[in-house]
């Protein structure tokens, strides 16, 4: 039996029905990582049923805000897997998934976080449901980005009950390749069921994803917290 979690009983989820295409643009999301916030959630299929080669394609509109939850994803399985209908895909079997965020606001984007949220039992212990594969490609504005050079991937990786990928990743970008306002962000990577659980990705079945970017604040912001520091250190000095 699987379970998904959101991070905090508290956050308030808004299902947004529409399924994106990579050649529709969609609708902007203000995203953050407030666990009080609120969360988007977001629906992706693997394609018509029927199919045997599954793959997920996502194209939002991002607008980095500290106030706002997660952008929850739930990429839900809509192919019959090899086995024929309802057969599910194998655990361990590779899903890509190809997602282009463009950022909409105003702030730059200094890294991008992602996170598997659905849990699932492994006999008794708890564990992700799912693992992305830690091979993973950016872009910025149609240039695939080198890793280690124009930025770093980082995660934390599930390796119990012959499994072995990430739970959750950071991709810290370098001053020179960070996402600028407007700029494009694309990130190809892969995600599995996992080994252990005593099941398979089942039709239907939908893996929850968090992601949210980091960024640096506007200067505006950077100058009232100046101000803040100095008025408050003001106020000591006078006690």
């Amino acid at each position: 039996m699987r379970f998904q979690s959101i991070f905090a009983a508290s956050v308030a989820a808004v299902a947004i029905s529409s399924i994106f295409a990579s050649s529709a643009r969609a609708i902007t999301y203000s995203v953050g990582n407030n666990p009080g916030g609120t969360s988007a959630v977001v629906e992706v299929d693997s394609g018509p049923f029927g199919g045997n080669n599954p793959s997920f394609t996502l194209t939002a509109g991002v607008d980095q805000d500290p106030a706002s939850g997660n952008l929850l994803k739930d990429f839900t399985q809509t192919s019959q897997g090899s086995g024929g209908p309802n057969s599910g895909l194998s655990s361990g079997r590779d899903v890509p998934i190809d997602e282009t965020f463009s950022n909409d606001g105003t702030e730059t984007w200094t890294a991008w976080d992602e996170a598997v949220v659905s849990q699932t039992d492994f006999g008794g212990p708890m564990g992700p449901g799912f693992l992305f594969d830690t091979s993973v490609t950016v872009s910025r504005n149609g240039t695939t980005l080198t890793p280690g050079v124009d930025y770093t991937l980082t995660g934390t990786t599930f390796t119990q009950f012959g499994n072995s990928g990430y739970e959750s990743l950071t991709i810290s970008f370098s001053p020179g390749s960070q996402i600028q306002p407007s700029d494009m962000l694309r990130i190809q990577k892969n995600i599995h069921e996992v080994f252990g659980d005593g099941n398979v990705w089942t039709l239907g079945e939908a893996a929850r994803v968090a992601e949210f970017p980091s960024a640096v604040p506007e200067p505006a912001t950077l100058g009232l917290v100046a101000m803040t520091v100095l008025a408050t250190g003001f106020r000591r000095r006078r006690r």
